[in-house]
């Protein structure tokens, strides 16, 4: 049974990381409001936001990590920054998570779940790409190392009005 189980959440995990969403799939019409649901993200009005919500538990998260950084790292000076927000209930499991697998970019702790609520995340990671008048114009969910370059391409794509 427990082994039966253990797969069943493996496969799990897996789908996870292969769904891609457009943002056609859901309505935001109207400019998001992030810095009333966290006042953290008014530092941001008016910059690209690669918005990415993770939890130390998740392994595609994990994986995630080191493409947000080069991601952050590349294109910060293009008016764009990624912030990642923490859902995990319990901090010092982010933390733990953080010592192993650094940030280069801002991170937020939502224990109580507002932001993910708000935008109605279903999977970690979920990663919603916004622009400077606080429109969310891409969104995915997963994370896959093979797909970073579309990711990035496609990012970039979006800021250059393509």
């Amino acid at each position: 049974m427990y082994s039966t189980l253990t797969k069943l959440i493996q496969m799990l995990v897996i789908f996870s990381s292969l769904i891609w969403v457009s943002p056609n799939s859901f309505a935001y019409a109207e400019t998001l409001a992030l810095h009333k649901l966290s006042p953290e993200l008014q530092n941001y009005t008016g910059r690209w936001i690669y918005l990415d919500f993770w939890a130390s538990w998740c392994a595609p998260c994990q994986a995630s990590f080191p493409f947000m950084n080069q991601l952050h790292q590349q294109m910060q000076s293009k008016n764009f920054t990624v912030v990642a927000v923490n859902v995990d209930e319990n901090r010092q499991d982010a933390d733990i998570f953080l010592q192993t697998t650094p940030a280069s970019f801002p991170i937020l702790f939502d224990a109580q779940g507002t932001l993910p609520s708000a935008l109605q995340v279903q999977a970690m990671p979920t990663s919603y790409l916004i622009n400077p008048e606080g429109q969310i114009v891409w969104q995915h969910q997963g994370f896959l190392k093979k797909d970073a370059e579309s990711i990035q391409q496609l990012i970039q794509q979006k800021i250059q009005g393509n």
